[in-house]
């Protein structure tokens, strides 16, 4: 079965996520932004990457400004589900 190419927007400390791939293996995360624009520490974005990685496609950034790679992306990929 094909992978289900998937996009976190807002992702929180990654529950969703969590439950994804729970649920099937065929869901891979290939972009992710965390951002608390109120917080001077971004803790839910740290405790992300403690449990996930601290790689290049996981963006703690203003979505405001991440859209441009969230665009890009897009445009390049074959994002099968957006989370929110």
């Amino acid at each position: 079965m094909d992978t289900i190419r998937t996009v976190e927007l807002f992702a929180g400390v990654g529950g969703f996520r969590l439950g994804l791939e729970a649920a099937s293996d065929r869901f891979k995360v290939i972009w992710a932004n965390q951002w608390e624009p109120s917080m001077r520490e971004q803790y839910a974005f740290e405790c992300y990457t403690t449990h996930f990685g601290n790689k290049k496609y996981h963006v703690c950034q203003d979505i405001a400004k991440a859209k441009i790679d969230v665009i890009c992306l897009l445009e390049d990929s074959r994002v099968r589900t957006i989370l929110s």
